[in-house]
């Protein structure tokens, strides 16, 4: 269902019929600004943070993301 553009960042997803869960690790010690691809197309995205949910700006059917060295991180996406 998603790819990176980084080879080094691995992702896994839960999916639901209208929403999921992408988990994103970098297995890098250095930060990495990726590029993840979904199939199919998506209505929103949001990295999920202690402090709430952070949009992210999607293009088509893309969004970027930082991630720090050995880092990882939790993006909620809806349909």
């Amino acid at each position: 269902l998603l790819v990176t553009d980084a080879p080094s960042v691995e992702v896994s997803g839960l999916v639901g019929t209208a929403r999921g869960y992408a988990v994103l690790a970098n297995h890098h010690p250095d930060s990495i600004v990726i590029t993840v691809t979904a199939r199919e197309p998506l209505g929103s995205a949001a990295r999920v943070t202690p402090e709430g949910k952070q949009p992210l700006k999607l293009l088509g059917q893309t969004w970027q993301i930082e991630l720090t060295g050995y880092g990882c991180a939790v993006v909620e996406w809806q349909k």
